[in-house]
């Protein structure tokens, strides 16, 4: 029964962030006016989804560039927060240990005019090496929540959060 509520709250969060942010988009700064061509497909949606999580594994600064809008919030699985210009810095100091991949389990998309909703589940698999020099790995179940907006710059992340998978209820 826990589980299900946390799954309603999840979808009933989502929903609404979405509905806000709908009637928020004509205000946003630097925002044009809505055409009919600035739709995206599920197939889209999906291939920028993978293009984030691809720059995210790579630390890739140009794709961060393209791919994430100015205003973005990256909330952590640790709840910390990160901005587009913090990804940016990460990116260009290197300051990754490891390599970190991701592995897209089960994502619904919700789409909108201007605006496209993306949440589900993501395996994110980090490996590195031990300070006994041996080789670690740790895979981590992820919920996460993704929220794609149309800009003058073309589709970009405007929030992106993870939250950790628990373990079944026994």
């Amino acid at each position: 029964m826990p589980r299900m509520r946390e799954r309603l709250i999840s979808r009933v969060a989502t929903g609404t962030l979405a509905a806000m942010l709908l009637s928020m988009s004509p205000g946003l700064p630097g925002a044009k006016p809505q055409k009919g061509g600035e739709q995206v497909t599920e197939a889209e949606a999906l291939n920028l989804q993978t293009q984030v999580f691809n720059a995210l594994s790579n630390s890739d600064a140009a794709a961060f560039q393209r791919l994430l809008a100015d205003d973005l919030v990256f909330i952590h699985l640790n709840g910390h927060s990160q901005t587009k210009a913090d990804l940016l810095s990460q990116a260009a100091s290197n300051r990754r240990p490891g390599k970190v991949t991701f592995k897209p389990l089960d994502t619904q998309v919700h789409l909108y005019k201007g605006l496209a909703v993306l949440s589900g589940q993501v395996d994110v698999t980090e490996t590195g090496t031990a300070s006994d020099r041996t080789p670690e790995s740790q895979l981590m179940h992820v919920r996460f929540s993704d929220v794609w907006a149309f800009r003058p710059e073309g589709w970009q992340a405007v929030l992106m959060q993870g939250t950790n998978e628990p373990e079944p209820m026994k």
